[in-house]
Order: C-alpha cells, then structure tokens, then sequence
C-alpha cells in the first residue's frame, strides 16, 4: 500500500519530469538547436523519450527493490510477509501507471508548456474522490464517511473492488493493465506526430499548434470549471449541498463556471485587441 501523500508527491514528479522533456527546450532555446541538426524529428523525439522513461523507471524500481529489501532483512516475518508473485504485478501495474503520468506531461510539454497543471494535479486528485463520493450520496452524513481514499490511485486501479492484489488469478486487472499500456503507446506515437509539427515561430505562443487551440481550450475550461466547483471556489462546498438537499445547484455551479472561464480563455487566447489594434495600423 502506498499511503496518499506519497502516491500524489510521486505523481506530480513524473508528471513534472514528463513535462520538463519538452517544454524545457523551448524554454531555454534548446529547441532551436535540435532541430537544426540532421537528425530527424522522429530520431530526436524517441532518443529524447527513451532516456527519460528509462531514467523515471529505473528509479522508481531501484527505489521499490531498495525498500523491499530494507523490510525484508531488518523487519522480516511475521510482521512483514512478502509474495512474489505479488509484488511483480505490483510493480508491473505501478510502472504501466507511471509511463502513462509521464507521457501526459510530455504531450502537455509538447502542446502548450504550462506548469500550470502540476500545482492543480493534487487538488485534481482530490477532487475526483470527493466527485464520486458527491454523486454516490445522499446526504452530507454518507458524503463524510463514505468509504473512500483521496488517494491510493493505484489501489484502486489494480483492486477492482475486491481487496485483493491477484493479477494474475483476476482477468479484469489484467485487461485493465494491458489497456493502460495500449492506451499510453498510442499517446506516445501521437506525440512522435505532434513534434514532426512543431515550428520554431510559434513557440513563443500559448498553443504550439494552431490546430489544437480551439480543443485545448475547451478542455481546459472544462477542467477549471470542475475543479472550481469540487473546491467550493466560488461557490458552495459539495457536503453542504447535500445538507440542504441541493445536489442539483452544483450543476449551476459547473455550468456557470464553464461560460466564466470560457470567456477569460477565450480572451487570453484570441487576444481580439490585438487583431483590432493591426487592424487600426494597417
């Protein structure tokens, strides 16, 4: 079991580190640099992705053995048993979880660069409990001791419901790992496409690709005006909408999020001054 705090601290350094593999070059011109070698882009894009998944991998692995080991030779049985068959499927489902977190932060490097994201990330993380716990109850008594964790991502995706670490006595999870691999190799072979694309005169913008723009900011509008609403930013805390028997007005809530921030996004990205100010000088 890997206690809340620790799996959210985890999360945000990879998804930092995915994060940091691309946007760091554009940040510090290095970009410029790459792309002017003879190297294609798909070499330097794989050669770039190699190093750092290997790197985060073999460190979370070294760390998990390390760990392992110290519990093994300085407590040892009968307080601490450990199975093998247990802790490969552990391993197994805690690095496929991991290579997914850092190929996000790569593909939100490659997009747009925004840090903004790692100091939301743990505030997400709550926020999708307290979601589930919110459209699960009835009343702010089962909302407060629903059974629930803010964290231990992990334990959820591997236990399925049943408490038990079983990969390999238990179909779903398996299919549940193979697909989050699958999944994660997609995204990976969508950002070998995304970096082929990027051009040099628009990293000084928001959006690398015009053509992701209009997606990307629907998407986050979206994002922000969830996370706003879970958070009571702005509104009313979820547990006392379920006192007062008001679980519907956190729709409002949401919805009048989205027109706000979809406004203020629309704003920030289109800059319409700008294009009046040319208009005015031309």
């Amino acid at each position: 079991m890997i206690y809340s705090p620790t799996m959210i601290v985890l999360i945000m350094i990879v998804f930092g580190a995915g994060l940091l593999t691309f946007a760091n070059d554009r940040r510090t011109n290095f970009d410029t640099f790459l792309f002017s070698l003879e190297s294609s882009r798909r070499r330097l894009y794989w050669t770039k992705l190699g190093y750092g998944i290997g790197t985060v991998l073999s460190s979370l692995l070294i760390g998990d053995v390390i760990y392992y080991l110290i519990l093994k030779l300085k407590i040892g049985a009968p307080y601490v048993q450990l199975n093998i068959l247990t802790l490969i499927q552990r391993e197994i489902g805690s690095l496929v979880l991991m290579l997914g977190i850092f190929t996000i932060g790569c593909l939100i490097g490659l997009l747009i660069g925004s840090f903004g994201f790692i100091c939301s990330l743990s505030f997400a993380i709550t926020s999708m409990s307290d979601t589930r716990s919110f459209v699960m109850s009835r009343g702010s008594e089962q909302y407060s001791i629903h059974s629930d964790s803010n964290g231990g991502l992990l334990t959820k995706l591997l236990t399925m419901g049943n408490g038990q670490y079983r990969l390999y006595r238990n179909q779903q999870q398996t299919g549940l790992i193979i697909g989050l691999f699958v999944v994660t190799c997609l995204l990976l072979w969508g950002g070998a496409w995304i970096y082929k694309r990027l051009s040099l005169e628009n990293k000084n913008q928001l959006v690398q690709i015009a053509g992701f723009k209009k997606p990307l900011v629907v998407i986050g509008t979206l994002y922000l005006a969830w996370l706003f609403g879970m958070n009571g930013v702005f509104s009313r805390q979820p547990y006392e909408l379920l006192a007062n028997h008001e679980k519907i007005v956190l729709v409002w809530v949401i919805l009048r999020n989205i027109v706000i921030i979809g406004i203020i996004g629309w704003l920030y990205t289109e800059r319409p001054w700008q294009r009046f100010k040319n208009r005015r000088l031309s």
